[in-house]
């Protein structure tokens, strides 16, 4: 978890005792590697909205964890047993720019401990696009939270805690110049666009990109959690529906991997 959601009120000292107890948590990690000779290593995973949300929080974050340190053995355990989950859709609503971020936590020491492949919706032109947003107003359900922001002309970003139809469909004036919007709902990862919409997988194969150069090799998780709330027939209504989905996402992630590392190579 990225240590909570800034829309709750934290108690005071709330941040550093976090650090206290993420410190007491990599301590016994590594006790734990050295009895049993496994390695388990936390990965925290900002995600819009929340306490680490972009990229320069988790960097402020990390650098005062790692500055708690009481000596510089004590900051080795940290930086090994401690790192991120950096979750594509959730970078991608933030509008940040994938390489420059995934560059900048490796710059600063920060171990992606895993990599969620994943990808957003993406809603352009929205002042003009109606049957964007009616079809867009089909995602909105109440199981998740669906996190939306859109960037104005200026770099502005507009933040809307949870997509609604309502507001999909009538938007004031101020979201409707907004373009585009990003949404946080978690769609196949092999599609470019799902009917008038898009989704970020540009972001997702430029974070594969930046991963593939990385000196280790990070956990890939594709992570899409939402069949059972797609729209209509986005769903599928069968098991083999949901087996063909799945099997479409792997197939598409394992073909960029492989396409990444032949260019690589």
């Amino acid at each position: 978890m990225p240590l909570g959601f800034k829309g709750h009120r934290q108690s005071a000292g709330f941040r550093s005792e976090a650090i206290r107890r993420l410190t007491e948590t990599a301590r016994f990690l590594e006790s734990l590697q050295k009895e049993t000779g496994k390695t388990v290593r936390l990965a925290i995973e900002p995600e819009p909205f929340c306490l680490l949300e972009t990229t320069a929080e988790t960097l402020e974050f990390f650098e005062e964890l790692y500055g708690s340190s009481r000596d510089s053995l004590e900051g080795e355990v940290l930086r090994e047993y401690l790192g991120v989950c950096y979750d594509v859709c959730h970078q991608a609503v933030e509008f940040e720019e994938i390489g420059e971020s995934i560059r900048g936590l490796d710059a600063a020491g920060i171990r992606i401990n895993k990599l969620h492949i994943t990808c957003a919706l993406q809603l352009d032109e929205p002042g003009t696009n109606r049957e964007g947003r009616e079809v867009l107003a089909e995602y909105a359900e109440p199981r998740y939270l669906h996190q939306t922001i859109g960037r104005k002309g200026s770099g502005e970003l507009l933040r809307f805690v949870d997509l609604t139809r309502e507001f999909a469909l009538e938007p004031d004036a101020e979201w409707k110049s907004a373009d585009p919007w990003r949404i946080h709902f978690h769609v196949p990862v092999n599609a470019e666009a799902i009917g008038p919409l898009r989704t970020t997988r540009p972001q997702l194969v430029e974070a594969v990109r930046e991963v593939a150069a990385l000196s280790y090799a990070p956990h890939l998780e594709v992570e899409t959690y939402t069949w059972g709330v797609l729209p209509g027939e986005r769903r599928g209504r069968t098991a083999e529906d949901l087996i063909a989905g799945l099997t479409g996402e792997m197939r598409g992630t394992e073909d960029l991997v492989e396409k990444i590392r032949g260019n690589s190579n």
